[in-house]
């Protein structure tokens, strides 16, 4: 691997270059060796409030008989909760192998934004893992091995979401 050069990137954008990448490196004679999947996530307790603002104009013709009254009716709602928020983090590696023997590696990060669950059951952190995945299916049959890394903070329902 001293001949090794690497890239960074980050972003949608770059799995779509990394698909390219595999397939030149593929009609060049080169290998794609390994690609590896590392996705984090915790939760944490946030208490999050929401306000809901309602006007009623007097040109709407529903108010017009309170025209004389006000010249429009407001209503505000406030409400605050605990509420779970998923903090997630992706990134994706690719090992590959030009014709000449070279090495070089692909890696970027995906970024994630936070995700509120209503729930830590594993359901639920399946369908926000499955929100934030990247359709690699494809992309990893080109490789030798394909290597999926979950980092959670001991919490095994987030593995137990990841093995289906």
């Amino acid at each position: 691997l001293s001949a090794m050069s690497l890239m960074i990137m980050h972003g949608r954008d770059s799995f779509l270059m990394l698909q390219h990448v595999a397939v030149d490196v593929q009609k060049s004679g080169g290998k794609c060796h390994a690609f590896i999947e590392k996705y984090k996530a915790d939760e944490a307790q946030f208490k999050l409030s929401v306000s809901d603002r309602e006007t009623v104009s007097s040109s709407t013709s529903s108010s017009q008989a309170l025209v004389k009254c006000n010249a429009s009716l407001e209503a505000i709602a406030k409400q605050s909760a605990q509420t779970k928020i998923l903090q997630s983090h992706r990134s994706y590696h690719a090992l590959l192998e030009d014709k000449d023997g070279k090495f070089f590696a692909v890696n970027f990060d995906l970024p994630i934004p936070l995700q509120v669950m209503s729930s830590t059951k594993m359901d639920v952190y399946l369908q926000c893992v499955q929100r934030s995945a990247l359709p690699v299916a494809d992309i990893a049959k080109a490789f030798d091995r394909h290597y999926r890394l979950c980092t959670t903070d001991g919490d095994s329902v987030v593995a137990a979401s990841l093995r289906g």
